[in-house]
């Protein structure tokens, strides 16, 4: 998936390829490369590990013939070799694919952080509780509470601060709900966020203009380094609107968007 970027760089660097370079290029400290996967879905390398958050396939569609990173497909067979750990928000089916479980009998590296208990899966995973902490390794991993369903993540890992809050969105044009409060605590923890993704469409806890009001909440106040648009489904269009219509609010956050092409 084609990313584009507008507005200021940030300090730290975030490589957008449309290319698979998992074996030739070297990821450094502070440093990521991001895969849009499709709808919340996204593929993260930093420096020790491929982070892959809330990634589902059509149950009804055949892989296509180019399917890889590159175009926004999880092939087992082209990670086996990263350490790789997969996110997943909550249980709803355009964010939870149990297909991903069969990935670990070809990835050897393999680790499942999950924000709820799969009724038939009961064990093999890391489950996270909402407004809870734990640890994966080298990884700091923060759930933040969901005013729609299971978590959020904030994550720590290889110098980079990583925000994404599943389908966490503001449902009142007047911002009065249960969305900013949560923000807020997150604020006041004091993280400099590098990264962070937030829905701009489709929660089923508001409208598009009141969700996108929560996400300019959460950028003037987290202040992310990058942010990027996400939960459009097919209509990755819209990840462009929302990124142009809100040039004219001179944000320090770089706002990136992806295409579906």
């Amino acid at each position: 998936a084609e990313m584009l970027q507008t507005h200021k760089a940030p300090a730290a660097k975030y490589f957008t390829m449309t290319s698979n370079i998992l074996n030739n290029k070297r990821v450094k400290e502070k440093e990521a490369i991001i895969w849009y996967l499709g709808h919340s879905g996204w593929a993260i390398k930093t420096q020790n590990h491929l982070l892959i958050f809330d990634y589902f396939e059509h149950p009804t569609r055949a892989l296509p013939k180019d399917a890889s990173l590159a175009s926004g497909y999880i092939l087992p067979s082209e990670i086996k070799k990263e350490n790789v750990v997969v996110f997943v928000s909550h249980g709803h089916a355009d964010h939870f694919d149990p297909r991903i479980f069969e990935w670990r009998s070809e990835i050897l590296d393999i680790d499942y952080v999950l924000g709820f208990r799969p009724g038939d899966i009961d064990q093999g995973y890391t489950y996270t509780a909402p407004r809870s902490e734990q640890e994966i390794g080298d990884i700091r991993i923060h759930a933040m509470w969901s005013n729609d369903a299971g978590v959020g993540y904030l994550i720590e890992v290889d110098g980079l601060t990583i925000l994404h809050p599943g389908d966490h969105a503001n449902g009142s044009i007047d911002m009065s709900g249960d969305y900013t409060p949560e923000i807020d605590a997150l604020a006041a923890m004091n993280k400099n966020i590098d990264l962070a993704f937030f829905a701009i469409l489709g929660c089923s806890l508001g409208t598009p203009e009141s969700v996108q009001l929560g996400v300019h909440y959460a950028i003037e106040h987290l202040n992310p380094r990058v942010l990027f648009p996400m939960h459009a489904g097919h209509a990755s269009y819209m990840y462009r609107e929302f990124v142009e219509a809100a040039a004219d609010r001179n944000y320090d956050t770089q706002l990136a968007y992806a295409l579906n092409e």
